[in-house]
C-alpha cells in the first residue's frame, strides 16, 4: 500500500520539470504556463515580504540562518541546477518551527475558492490539501532560489517567475522540491523554461547576485530524510521528510517510542562480552560527554555526570547518588532512576559520540541525540526516557 507521501509525490511528479538559469537572456516561450517567457520579469521576493496577492497570511516561523549556518552554506558552493536532496541545500530543524502547515491548511479550508485554486496548482483535490501539506517538510532556503510562484487574483492562481531570498521558509516534498512559500501561503512549482535572472523587478537585497541564483531539480526518487544545516549551529542534521509526530513526553525525540527509524545508523562502538556481563554492549555518549549509555541485547542503562553534583533524585546513604536511568532486562517496563553501580555515570572515553541530530541503534535500543537532551527507547516495547541535565521523563 502506498504511503501518503508516495501518493502526493506521484501525483505531483508530472508537473515538475527542471529549471535552467541564465543571467543574460530568456530562452523560454510565451506559453504562460510556468516559464515566464520573454515578457515576464522575474520578481525578487525578500524573505520577509508577503508579495502581491498572497493566498494567506504568513505562516512562516521564526527560524533564521545564523552567520555560522550561512557560512556553511557558502562553503558548500551550491550553484546552477541543484538536486533537491543534496546535503546542506536547505536549513532546518527536527520540528515544524520553520512553517506552520496546520495554520496554512486552516486558512485554505475557510475559503473554498482559494482552496480550489491552490489545489489545482498542487495537483490534488481541494479536500486533500490538509493531508498534502502535512506530508511536506518545513525548511529554509540557504541560497537565492528561482521558482514559479502563484498569487491569488480574480479567483484564480496566477503564476509568475520569482527569486526567493536565502532564508525564506518553504515547504518541500520528498524529492526536495519547493512546493509552498510560507510567507504568503502560495503554492510553488518548478519553471518549465529558462528564466532570465538578469531581467528582474523589485528591490535587490544585500548580497544579491544573479550569478549565484540556483534552481532546484527534483530528485529522481523520493527520500526518507534530508540532510539539513542547523540554522543556529551550522551543524548538519538528519531530518526525516514528512509530518512530525507528537513526542511521547515533552522535549523527547518526536519518533521515540516507535520502531527503529529508517534513518537510524547501527551503533559503531561495541564492547565484546566479558565475564562481568554476558553479551556485547554498545556504548554511546552525548557531545558534551554528560550522558553516557550502554545497551546490550536485553538491558539498557544511562548515567548522567552532572547529576553527581546537582542530585535531582537525591542519593542513597549506602549506594551514593542516584545518577542513572535503567531499563530492566528484556526491555520490559518503564525506565527507572537507579544508582551508579555498573552504569557509565562518568563518560567512557571509548564511547561513540552521538552528534546532535544523529540517531543510532543496537538490538532493539535506539538513542537520538539533540541539543536539549538524549532520548533512548526500546523499539520492541515502546518504553524509554528523555534525559538531560535537569532530569528525565519516562514513557
Amino acid at each position: 500500500m502506498m504511503t501518503t507521501r508516495e501518493r502526493w509525490t506521484r501525483r505531483a511528479a508530472a508537473a515538475l520539470t527542471v529549471v535552467a538559469l541564465t543571467a543574460t537572456a530568456a530562452c523560454g516561450s510565451d506559453s504562460g504556463g510556468g516559464g515566464g517567457g520573454d515578457s515576464d520579469p522575474v520578481i525578487l521576493e525578500a524573505l520577509d515580504s508577503t508579495g502581491d496577492a498572497p493566498f494567506t497570511d504568513s505562516v512562516a516561523g521564526d527560524v533564521a540562518l545564523s552567520d555560522e549556518a550561512a557560512a556553511v552554506a557558502d562553503d558548500a558552493g551550491h550553484s546552477g541546477q541543484v538536486d533537491g536532496t543534496t546535503p546542506g541545500l536547505y536549513g532546518g530543524t527536527n520540528d515544524n518551527a520553520a512553517c506552520d502547515q496546520a495554520a496554512l491548511a486552516e486558512f485554505l479550508s475557510s475559503d473554498d475558492e482559494k482552496a480550489e485554486a491552490w489545489a489545482e496548482v498542487a495537483g490534488v483535490e481541494a479536500g486533500e490539501v490538509g493531508d498534502y501539506l502535512a506530508a511536506l517538510t518545513p525548511v529554509v532556503l540557504t541560497r537565492d532560489t528561482a521558482v514559479i510562484n502563484h498569487g491569488f487574483e480574480n479567483g484564480k492562481a496566477t503564476p509568475f517567475p520569482a527569486i526567493l531570498q536565502a532564508g525564506s521558509a518553504v515547504l518541500v516534498d520528498a524529492n526536495g522540491t519547493p512546493r509552498v512559500r510560507c510567507a504568503c501561503g502560495n503554492p510553488l512549482t518548478v519553471p518549465e523554461d529558462d528564466l532570465d535572472v538578469a531581467d528582474t523587478e523589485g528591490d535587490e537585497w544585500d548580497g544579491y547576485d544573479p550569478k549565484s541564483v540556483i534552481g532546484v531539480t527534483p530528485a529522481p526518487e523520493p527520500v526518507d530524510e534530508l540532510t539539513l544545516i542547523d540554522p543556529t549551529t551550522g551543524e548538519t542534521i538528519q531530518r526525516p521528510t514528512g509530518p512530525i509526530p507528537t513526542p511521547p513526553v515533552d522535549g523527547a525525540y518526536p519518533w521515540a517510542g516507535g520502531p527503529i527509524p529508517e534513518w537510524s545508523q547501527p551503533a559503531t562502538v561495541i564492547k565484546p562480552a566479558q565475564e562481568s556481563y554476558e553479551s556485547d554492549e554498545a556504548l554511546v555518549t552525548t557531545p558534551t560527554l554528560n550522558i553516557s549509555c550502554r545497551f546490550s541485547a536485553r538491558h539498557g542503562q544511562c548515567g548522567v555526570s552532572s547529576w553527581w553534583e546537582t542530585l535531582p533524585y537525591g542519593e542513597d546513604e549506602h549506594a551514593g547518588p542516584n545518577t542513572d536511568v535503567r531499563w530492566p532486562d528484556e526491555g520490559q517496563g518503564v525506565p527507572v532512576v537507579g544508582t551508579s553501580g555498573g552504569a557509565p555515570g562518568r563518560p567512557d572515553p571509548a564511547a561513540q559520540v552521538l552528534q546532535y541530530g544523529q540517531v543510532a541503534h543496537f538490538g532493539d535500543y535506539v538513542c537520538a541525540s539533540e541539543e536539549n537532551g538524549l532520548t533512548c527507547w526500546n523499539a520492541a516495547t515502546g518504553h524509554g526516557a528523555f534525559i538531560n541535565r535537569d532530569g528525565f521523563a519516562a514513557f
